[in-house]
């Protein structure tokens, strides 16, 4: 994460608890929240003052950051087309078992 995407971060945090965003605090933050998603992190920011009465730190950010990256995931697989399912149709599993067991004797003979 940039500095400058540190600070947008500590400036939301500002309008909650009032702190100073600072050069140098931007740069110490965007350290400690490498390889953190900003937008990711901004929703952990959220969730943390509508949670929580702590001051604010970059652990706190990493910990809900990946909270909320394992959600997003979580409902991206969920919203992935189900494979139809396989036929119940006793003859059409009988006839697909027997096409694989030629294709075996095929492929025996052949060798």
């Amino acid at each position: 994460m940039s500095p400058t995407e540190a600070s947008k971060l500590l400036t939301i945090a500002s309008t909650y608890d009032g702190r100073i965003v600072t050069p140098e605090a931007a740069t110490t933050w965007s350290e400690s929240l490498h390889g953190i998603d900003p937008a990711d992190a901004a929703k952990a920011i959220t969730e943390h003052f509508r949670t929580s009465t702590a001051y604010l730190l970059p652990a706190h950010v990493v910990e809900l950051a990946r909270k909320v990256r394992r959600d997003r995931e979580r409902e991206e697989r969920l919203a992935l087309p189900r494979p139809e399912p396989t036929s119940t149709d006793p003859e059409k599993r009988r006839a697909i078992v027997e096409q694989i067991r030629n294709e075996l004797r095929s492929a025996k003979h052949q060798q």
